[in-house]
């Protein structure tokens, strides 16, 4: 049983084929987009592009999927959130140049601090119950998580999907949460009061980091906090962790059901390291972009917006 965990694909062979996707992604949005917007492209060149963009959205989803894994394997989590945001603060430069053109600029964020905010919610997540969770507090956490979940929910659904039940309606998504909320107090039964206060307090803080993604407008924002919160629900069975996070995507942006194929490695994963390049996954990252943008340049594209 051992050799035939070990004859799958390990963490560091989904890192390779989300680091491919990746930049198949970022090659596209990068250069072939600025050759589309400044006129210079044509129609077979738009059909690669969006061929490519298809292509980059298994990037996403394996990170995330590795993310939940890290999250669980590591020895000190806070100094993994600080690796997460001395890269997204790195990052974000080569970011602006490669897709805005610019030095910095602050109205959209680098993907590091959309994992950072959901590993930070993983942390959150797992903090210890409180000594006597009381009924009322776990009710009132429960109802101040479901009106910041709903009102985010709201939001996303009506960009989504315009002019259906969720545009302008908050209460509607409000109300279900709620709902929810109820239904989980009734199925509490005698443990009611630890049981409230954990989901209270949990669906508070996943409210909490949604709007911060969105508020702070980071790349795949509150959509992709909560791909991270759904991988973490179904964490044991890779496959169904994978495929759940891709149903999250999907449901908020329809380009994104291409990354459903990711389920494919995902459900090879044997759970092993592989290979120890920790640190040039992240270096990757802000150096393709700066290449990115310099190859733009010197095609008289620097200053081109394409995001």
């Amino acid at each position: 049983m051992e050799m035939e965990k070990k004859s799958g694909l390990s963490g560091s062979t989904l890192k390779w084929i989300a680091i491919a996707a990746m930049f198949i992604d970022h090659v596209a949005a990068a250069l072939l987009a600025r050759l589309i917007v400044t006129g210079q492209g044509n129609a077979p060149l738009y059909g690669v592009y969006l061929a490519m963009r298809f292509v980059g959205r298994l990037g996403f989803p394996i990170f995330c999927f590795l993310l939940v894994e890290g999250f669980q394997r590591t020895r000190d989590r806070w100094k993994y959130a600080r690796r997460l945001g001395t890269f997204a603060l790195v990052s974000e430069i080569p970011f602006d140049l490669a897709f805005n053109g610019q030095v910095l600029e602050t109205a959209y964020q680098n993907v590091f601090f959309t994992l950072l905010l959901g590993l930070l919610l993983l942390c959150c997540l797992e903090l210890p119950d409180a000594p006597k969770s009381s009924r009322l507090m776990g009710w009132l956490l429960g109802l101040f998580g479901a009106l910041l979940c709903g009102l985010w929910l709201e939001t996303a659904l009506a960009e989504r999907f315009p002019g259906t039940l969720f545009e302008g309606k908050p209460y509607v998504c409000i109300g279900l949460l709620g709902l929810g909320v109820l239904a989980a107090w009734i199925a509490a039964g005698r443990h009611m009061g630890v049981r409230m206060g954990r989901l209270g307090r949990n669906l508070a803080f996943l409210g909490i980091f949604l709007m911060l993604g969105d508020l702070l407008r980071t790349d795949y924002g509150g959509m992709g906090v909560l791909t991270i919160a759904a991988m973490y629900l179904l964490r044991r069975f890779p496959a169904w962790e994978m495929a759940g996070g891709c149903a999250v995507l999907s449901l908020f942006n329809g380009m994104e059901l291409t990354a459903f194929f990711a389920v494919i490695p995902a459900a090879r994963y044997n759970g092993q390291r592989g290979m120890k390049l920790k640190y040039f996954f992240y270096a990757f990252y802000p150096v393709h972009l700066f290449l990115l943008w310099l190859i733009a340049f010197l095609m008289g594209m620097g200053q081109v917006a394409v995001v």
